[in-house]
Formats: C-alpha cells, structure tokens, sequence
C-alpha cells in the first residue's frame, strides 16, 4: 500500500507567504515538485474563494485573484510554483501559481 502525504496547497497573496488563513489539505501518493501540474477539482477550493470574497482583508490580500471587483477564484492556479517543509509540526505545504517566476502581488 502506497503511502499518502497530507500536503497543504496555498496561493500566492500580498502580504503573507503561505498563508494560513486560506489553504487546502489534500492527500497525494508524493510530494510535488515546483513546475508539477495539479489539476485540483473547482468544487474542492470553492470554499476558499467565497471566504475570500466575504473577508475585506482577504480580498485585500488576494486582490490578484479577484475579477470584476468581486468574484474570488483560483482556476487559473495549476502549477507548482514553491514546496516548504515545515520540521516543526512535519507538514508540507506547496504554493500553486499560473507559472514559475512569478511575481507576488
């Protein structure tokens, strides 16, 4: 039986790196790697977008994923753009962006 990896995915966001506030754990049979594609299902990060679209400050935060002013969503986030493990608590974390190199907003 294959061993399963709790991974925590975030997006990229203005003021905090890995931010907490908004994160997904999913479970994966590895760890990815930065440039990995990850197809998430919409219905799996829904919840996110609409915390975001209800919180002035998180909208704040992640104004780069904002459309028309109002709607929240992370669609476009499909590529591994950083992986953190953290030794304190061992959790992994990865960060899914448009593409490597981006720029933080």
């Amino acid at each position: 039986m294959n061993e399963m990896y709790t991974i925590y995915v975030h997006f990229p966001c203005a003021e905090d790196y890995m931010d907490k506030a908004v994160q997904l754990e999913i479970q994966m049979p590895f760890v990815p790697r930065i440039g990995d594609c990850l197809f998430i299902d919409p219905q799996d990060y829904k919840h996110l977008e609409r915390k975001v679209e209800q919180t002035e400050a998180l909208k704040k935060r992640y104004k780069r994923w904002i459309y028309g002013g109002q709607r929240c969503s992370f669609d476009d986030a499909s590529i591994v753009i950083a992986v953190v493990w953290n030794n304190n608590d061992s959790t992994i974390h990865i960060e899914l962006g448009e593409n490597i190199g981006e720029e933080r907003d």
